[in-house]
């Protein structure tokens, strides 16, 4: 693909990178964007090489790049069919059956953050100041699935089941991306709570399934 790029005279290229995966484990609060790079899945791994290769590719042949280490996003038009986006498959579970399955017993703390937000910051890769720049992009407060179960019965006023399941071995307990990096150099910020973009997942799921 940058071999395609280079040939046809690409300028820049905006990559979204896993922050819950790039990074592996952390004792950290929030995870900067200078903090140890050692992922624990092959998922991070193949992210975090494609940003070493948009690296080279700079120095070799000038195309610029601006990486966004984007955390757990969700809301409308999700794909349902791929193993990432729990809150998404939890609603979708939820409307299908009633109920949600947990892998673990619940008290990873991952970082979420609402689809509009990921757009808007990714568009801010276009500027000038971005360039050849890592940046996370998150909501800087971690959640644990616990807490979003909790919240989609307080705030959706769902009633389900709920199955706990052996944790996957690649989750690391805590993940949550500190945002001050973006929020100072590109001047953005989340503007969709957890409560506001549980909403409105849920019913875009709602009315799809109409």
């Amino acid at each position: 693909m940058l071999d395609g790029a280079v040939k046809s005279g690409v300028k820049q290229i905006i990559f979204p990178s896993s922050g819950g995966a790039v990074y592996g484990a952390s004792h950290q609060e929030t995870i900067p964007e200078n903090h140890p790079q050692e992922p624990v899945s092959s998922y991070g791994i193949t992210k975090l090489a494609f940003e070493k290769y948009l690296h080279l590719y700079q120095y070799e042949y000038g195309i610029d790049y601006t990486v966004f280490r984007i955390s757990n996003a969700f809301g409308p038009r999700q794909n349902l069919h791929r193993p990432q986006g729990v809150i998404s498959h939890w609603l979708n579970q939820i409307l299908q059956n009633g109920a949600i399955e947990v892998w673990g017993n619940g008290t990873v703390v991952r970082d979420y953050l609402y689809i509009s937000d990921v757009i808007e910051g990714m568009l801010l890769g276009l500027e000038e100041a971005a360039q050849n720049k890592v940046y996370n992009l998150g909501s800087g407060s971690g959640v644990s699935l616990n807490q979003i179960i909790e919240r989609m019965r307080s705030v959706l006023g769902l009633a389900f089941d709920v199955t706990y399941k052996n944790q996957y071995h690649s989750d690391v307990p805590h993940n949550v991306l500190c945002i001050e990096k973006v929020q100072r150099e590109l001047g953005w910020k989340p503007s969709v709570g957890m409560e506001e973009g549980l909403w409105y997942a849920f019913e875009h799921l709602k009315n799809r399934n109409v």
